[in-house]
């Protein structure tokens, strides 16, 4: 090796670092509710006879059903090196709901009536999409001070960290993946 030639090596901790922060958020909710109703009309008239009042009682016997889920998640990956620091995320849900019905309605001739419904309220995703820029800045400051005693020292030290981002890229999501289905009103078997 000639006395004009030099090898350097950077020190380690001055080199390029990337670390990565990774955070992944969910929960998850089923609910559920339901009905059974009894009920009897009778429809009085003033001219007709209490016989043809009767023929036209009704008894009906109803049950309801309802039935929800959904599903939040938040997902995140960050970046952090001695250049930039970034971030990447989703944040979103899907939710659905199924409601059941059934109905059956007896008249006072002995003739019956069974109904029901079926509504489905689809498979629905909304949240959004982002892209972040940042930075974060710690800084450190030691101090003393005089305590009045030559044997005690007096030592201060503060903290501080603050982190900015930046959201330079946003795109919302809302989508129905499956379309909703059936009817709320009652429908003849």
């Amino acid at each position: 090796m000639d006395k004009n030639s030099c090898t350097c090596t950077p020190p380690l901790a001055n080199s390029p670092r990337v670390t990565s922060r990774n955070i992944l958020d969910g929960d998850t909710s089923v609910t559920g509710a339901g009905e059974i109703r009894k009920g009897t009309t009778l429809t009085v008239s003033g001219d007709d006879p209490w016989e043809a009042d009767f023929a036209r009682l009704q008894k009906r016997y109803e049950a309801e059903a309802s039935f929800g889920a959904a599903l939040e998640i938040a997902a995140r990956i960050g970046v952090n090196s001695w250049l930039v620091e970034g971030a990447a995320g989703i944040e979103g849900s899907a939710s659905t709901a199924w409601h059941f019905g059934g109905r059956i309605v007896e008249n006072g001739d002995g003739t019956q009536r069974t109904q029901r419904k079926y509504r489905f309220e689809g498979l629905r995703v909304r949240g959004r999409v982002f892209l972040a820029t940042g930075s974060t800045e710690n800084t450190q400051d030691d101090g003393g001070f005089d305590t009045g005693s030559p044997d005690t020292i007096g030592t201060t030290q503060t903290q501080t960290r603050v982190v900015t981002e930046n959201i330079f890229w946003e795109g919302p999501l809302d989508s129905m993946l499956i379309d909703p289905s059936g009817s709320t009103e009652w429908q003849d078997v």
